[in-house]
């Protein structure tokens, strides 16, 4: 098992001690984030730091208990109007900085680490998203409430719960909310997202194969959450069939036939692990009677994906091991183009334009990016490579179009790194599905409902665009010997240079 990092970042002494009798001191690390006077910031930076110097396979393994509390003296915005002479509350523009919030800029700058918040007063820093799950936040209004979360919160991290794919949806409702103010959006910056997103449990023993569903269920507009140990699975379950007692619940179920969890084992001998069946489950593909009470409002459509589906109901949707390409369980789950996360709906208020600069998501983009230097040649890294990117683009929300032109096109080429090397996935591929789908991210990019002419004004930057990426994908083809791809390729490269 990979080593873990728990942060506790609080300058609390009562409260650490509290955190201390429940964590592995071995693997914990305890950060003093002191602020004394709310014009003083380097202390958080030196936190920052620290975050920088882990690698990638490190921030993945990462949990940070964050102590907001210590800047309960800042002001409630994360608006950047601040203008010379002003007399607004917004002080890190005043100091001529640009930064966030703390806990916005750990949430949204550090996609790999998970984190867990404390706060006593839940109204202040949490309103409008009392629908996120309880490990995103502990109200510590009371010692026993401290204690009870976190020692749950940390079992959970250590059996494997991340954060990765935002299966909680904090990333979305804190991404929308700082896009909101910096845009200087009219609209309302406490109101939840209008977009309902699915929530998809990917249920796999092959973590590799999880995290490729994650990936792709959360471009496509989804939450995801990869489940790859058994006790994270029960505490999901048990979730799931409390909400769809109360409320109406609809899930995505990605799923292995046979689910062989590390922390299963047979009772009879220890030392071999056994198949997971889940007949009376809620992520099983049929629930029996006696779960009835449970589901009466539980919308769920569940996809198997097993190399055996020998067997399998023949109403059941199945995909068969090893997989076509990425894109093969997306029209079978309706993740429509409609979702992806590279459409942005926020747009920049009072006639400002893309360059209505300096803006914090433009630094926020590129720090996030930093750990890319880290990165390994593992299949794990390389997920972690693209999703950062699909992160970073996010955060740009189409402001600078060449910048943004830039990262669309490293995200789709460490896609197709992560897709080609893996052996879970076919090896006859062609470029059709991935022409469809870079094409759709340009229009979107470029679509101005003030200007229906940008498109066709933006033609001569996004044919050098598509000539780079072309050119780039290519070689990466060629590196996996997909030669039919390539050649491809190189024809879409050709037909737009100009002899």
């Amino acid at each position: 098992m990979k080593k873990h990092y728990i942060y506790i970042a609080s300058n609390d002494s009562a409260k650490t001690k509290i955190l201390e009798e429940y964590l592995c001191k071995n693997i914990v690390k305890y950060y003093n984030c002191e602020i004394k006077s709310r014009k003083k910031y380097h202390k958080i930076y030196d936190f920052w730091d620290d975050l920088d110097s882990l690698t990638m396979e490190e921030q993945s393994n990462t949990l940070v208990i964050f102590d907001p509390g210590i800047y309960q003296c800042m002001p409630n915005s994360v608006s950047n109007t601040y203008q010379e002479g002003s007399t607004s509350n917004n002080y890190w523009h005043e100091l001529g900085m640009s930064e966030l919030y703390p806990w916005y800029e750990l949430t949204l700058r550090y996609p790999l680490v998970t984190s867990t918040f404390l706060t006593f007063d839940e109204k202040k820093l949490f309103d409008g998203i009392k629908d996120i799950d309880k490990f995103c936040y502990i109200n510590i209004k009371e010692k026993d409430c401290l204690n009870e979360q976190v020692k749950k919160n940390v079992k959970l991290f250590l059996y494997g719960l991340r954060t990765w794919f935002d299966p909680f949806g904090l990333r979305d409702y804190w991404r929308e909310k700082v896009l909101i103010d910096i845009f200087d959006n009219k609209k309302e910056v406490n109101a939840p997202t209008e977009q309902k997103r699915k929530k998809v449990y990917c249920l796999e023993d092959e973590l590799e194969y999880g995290m490729l569903d994650a990936y792709v269920s959360y471009k496509y507009g989804n939450n995801a959450m990869v489940v790859d140990s058994l006790k994270i699975l029960e505490h999901e379950e048990a979730k799931v069939k409390k909400q769809a007692a109360s409320q109406e619940t609809s899930i995505v179920v990605i799923k292995d036939r046979d689910l062989r969890y590390r922390d299963m084992e047979n009772k009879q001998d220890g030392r071999q692990r056994k198949e997971l069946k889940m007949p009376n489950s809620v992520f099983s593909n049929r629930v029996s009677e006696n779960n009835y009470e449970y589901i009466t409002d539980l919308n769920k459509i569940t996809l198997t994906i097993s190399s055996d589906l020998d067997g399998m109901p023949t109403e059941s949707m199945s995909i068969k091991k090893p997989l076509d390409n990425m894109y093969e369980f997306v029209e079978e789950l309706n993740f429509t183009n409609k979702s992806q996360r590279t459409n942005m709906e926020i747009e920049s208020g009072d006639g400002k334009g893309n360059h209505a600069s300096p803006y914090l998501n433009m630094q926020l983009s590129k720090d996030m990016l930093e750990v890319l230097k880290t990165s390994e040649e593992n299949i794990r890294d390389k997920i972690f490579v693209a999703l950062l990117y699909l992160e970073s683009y996010q955060i740009l929300n189409k402001m600078a179009e060449t910048t943004s032109l830039d990262i669309l096109k490293k995200m789709h080429l460490a896609e197709l790194e992560f897709v080609l090397s893996f052996v879970g996935i076919g090896k006859n591929q062609t470029i059709k599905q991935r022409k469809i789908d870079i094409e759709d991210d340009v229009k979107k990019l470029f679509l101005d409902k003030t200007n229906p002419k940008k498109l066709a004004d933006s033609k001569k930057l996004i044919d050098s665009f598509y000539i780079s990426f072309w050119d780039e994908a290519k070689v990466i083809y060629r590196k996996y010997e997909q030669f039919r791809a390539a050649e491809e390729a190189n024809m879409e490269a050709m037909e737009l240079i100009k002899w």
